[in-house]
This record gives structure tokens, C-alpha cells and sequence, in this order.
């Protein structure tokens, strides 16, 4: 049964296990044991899934009634695999969750799973150095002479890939505002117009309001062609998709 407990439970493990960093499963094979164990990436993602599926299934079980504890962790943990791994897995009751538990999914949609993964989104790794780019910068307005390099596994990241990371968020969060701005044309509710392109980017394909079951006929048809571009786009890298619009523009240009 597909739908039995036992079945769930394993897709989850096994799409939590494809989100990780292929890194560590190379680690584990040369019997590199403690890299592949203590690697940064793989705690922060394990955390992220753990503090929001508890938190979730809190807010379940006081909320919503006939809940038990145990039924409020399965759907919290549920809902809380299929988005921060981006699998895109339909959840039946998501639409009555209490609107806080909203937000959190969508922010783990946006950060997604590990780099050198088949999970989409911004990558956890990236966030966590624009998080600590984040950081840096407030900690540079108290101490403005202060040598703060942005350190990751103790060691300093280079100023080209910090660069090259803060460019990539920038660029997300461009294309998404973007994207929501085109899809409201289709006067749909807010809920569907703003988590529709996340869910698209990410290649989660599950979002909010008329999404919620990963139907997108209901917008018109030059909005579905929006969407399939904007899937392309997240599943390709953005960089990629951008890249080769610059390649093919160049060789226009040479051409005339």
C-alpha cells in the first residue's frame, strides 16, 4: 500500500538521503567515517528539519482537534521532508494547517537541501554564507577597522565565491519578485500568486492556496508558460539559464 505508514516513512528517509551532499556518501566510501559524519552542511540541513517538524507538530496538535500527538508529528514531519527537499509531495490536509505553519514551509522551500544534491532551492550552504555575509556586515558597522573575514569549517571563504553566492541569492529573489509580479495578472488569491513562484523555482511544484494539490491550470495559458519557464530555470541553476541568454545574445550581435 502506498499509502500505508511503513511506505511513507521510507520515501521520506530516502528523500531526505538524496537531498544530503553527495560529498558525504564519497566520504563514507573511503571510509572517511568522521568527515562524512560531522560534515556542516548535512547538521544544518538535519537541524532545520528537526526544530520545524517539532515545532509544527506542536502547533498541530494544539490547534487543530481530534489531532494526537503522534498523527500531528507524522503530517508536521511529513509536510516538513517534502519541502525542504523539494520533492514536491501533496500533503491532504495542508490547506487547514493554522497560517503559521505556512511561513516556515516556504522558507524551507526557498533555502532547499544540500549542494551536490537533486533537491532545488537556494541550497543550504549558500544561505549559510550570506547568513554569515549577513552578519559580518552588522558586526563591520560596530567595528568598522576590524579584519572579519566570513569563515565556514574554520576556514575563510574566498571573497570570489562570497561574491559569487550573494549574487546568486540577489539574483533568486530578483527573478521571484519578478515572476510574482507577472503571475498576479492572473488576479488569483495572494496566497497562490506569491507561493506559486517559489514553488516553481524550487521545483517543488507544491504551493498554497489553488496550488496546494501542484494544479497550475489554473492559470491562463500564457501564465502555465511562465511556469514551465520558471521550472526550467530552477531546476537548470539560474546562473546556466542566464549564461547561455548572454552566449546567444553575444553571437547575435556578432552576426550583425
Amino acid at each position: 500500500d502506498l499509502h500505508s505508514f511503513p511506505t511513507r516513512r521510507s520515501s521520506d528517509l530516502v528523500v531526505v538521503i538524496s537531498s544530503l551532499n553527495f560529498v558525504i556518501y564519497l566520504n563514507l566510501a573511503r571510509g572517511r567515517i568522521r568527515e562524512a559524519v560531522l560534515e556542516y552542511e548535512m547538521k544544518i540541513f538535519i537541524a532545520m528539519i528537526t526544530l520545524s517538524g517539532l515545532f509544527i507538530s506542536g502547533v498541530l496538535w494544539f490547534t487543530q482537534s481530534g489531532n494526537t500527538l503522534f498523527s500531528s508529528a507524522v503530517d508536521a514531519f511529513a509536510g516538513t521532508v517534502s519541502f525542504s527537499c523539494t520533492t514536491g509531495f501533496t500533503l491532504e490536509r495542508i490547506s487547514s494547517w493554522p497560517e503559521i505553519c505556512k511561513p516556515i514551509l516556504l522558507v524551507l522551500m526557498i533555502i532547499g537541501g544540500c549542494a551536490n544534491s537533486t533537491s532545488g532551492g537556494i541550497k543550504v550552504i549558500r544561505f549559510a554564507v550570506f547568513a554569515k555575509l549577513i552578519r559580518r556586515g552588522m558586526y563591520k558597522r560596530i567595528h568598522p577597522n576590524a579584519v572579519s573575514p566570513v569563515m565556514l569549517r574554520d576556514k575563510p571563504v574566498s571573497a570570489l565565491n562570497v561574491s559569487s553566492i550573494s549574487c546568486f541569492v540577489l539574483l533568486f529573489f530578483a527573478v521571484y519578485l519578478v515572476s510574482a509580479i507577472m503571475l498576479s495578472l492572473e488576479n488569483l488569491d495572494m496566497e497562490t500568486t506569491l507561493s506559486a513562484p517559489v514553488a516553481l523555482l524550487t521545483d517543488t511544484g507544491v504551493g498554497f492556496g489553488k496550488t496546494a494539490d501542484a494544479a497550475y491550470t489554473v492559470f491562463s495559458q500564457p501564465g502555465r508558460l511562465l511556469c514551465a519557464l520558471l521550472m526550467l530555470m530552477g531546476r537548470l541553476e539560474l546562473y546556466a539559464i542566464l549564461i547561455n541568454y548572454q552566449i546567444g545574445r553575444a553571437s547575435c550581435r556578432e552576426r550583425v
